[in-house]
């Protein structure tokens, strides 16, 4: 049974019938095109999952390196070439460090500077801010759904083929 032919014009509203299509397919082959197709899905969806965590990592890597050598008493000695130093980055990147610098306060207390910021770097530099695209993106949340929805359309697919009498050709 498994290697005759089902007529796929079945599955077409009544509106294509009368172009003539014969479409007749193998049950194997129908299932070996819906399992290609979710493949297809899955791996145009990692690459992209990769892409964005790889954009990511970098935004998260370049604040790392130009904060390496810095610590909490010398970001004050080192501001002016911070900010230098952040004009080589990415746009993105630059804007969040410069937002953050306005942030902070210098105050003189007992003839000594300190640097004092307004609000907690976290609120600067986080998941959203340096991977937008991966903590924000709707398309890539919805993807288990889609490849789930995939899966019920060839089942259903497959119960009308197999249910319907006259499906089998030849």
């Amino acid at each position: 049974m498994l290697s005759e032919n089902v007529d796929l014009s079945g599955l077409l509203p009544t509106y294509f019938k009368d172009l003539e299509t014969n479409i007749s397919i193998t049950p194997i082959e129908l299932s070996d095109y819906f399992v290609y197709f979710l493949i297809f899905i899955f791996v145009c969806f990692f690459i992209r999952s990769l892409y964005c965590f790889w954009k990511g990592r970098k935004n998260t890597s370049s604040i790392e390196e130009l904060l390496k050598n810095e610590t909490t008493s010398s970001v004050k000695n080192n501001r002016e070439k911070l900010k230098e130093e952040s004009e080589k980055l990415n746009k993105h990147i630059r804007h969040l460090w410069l937002e953050f610098d306005e942030s902070l306060v210098e105050a003189i207390k007992d003839d000594s500077s300190y640097l004092y910021n307004t609000l907690d770097s976290r609120h600067f530099f986080n998941n959203s801010s340096l991977a937008p695209d991966i903590t924000e993106s709707r398309m890539l949340a919805s993807v288990p759904g889609f490849l789930t929805a995939v899966g019920v359309i060839g089942t259903f697919i497959g119960l009308q083929l197999v249910l319907r009498p006259s499906c089998f050709v030849g």
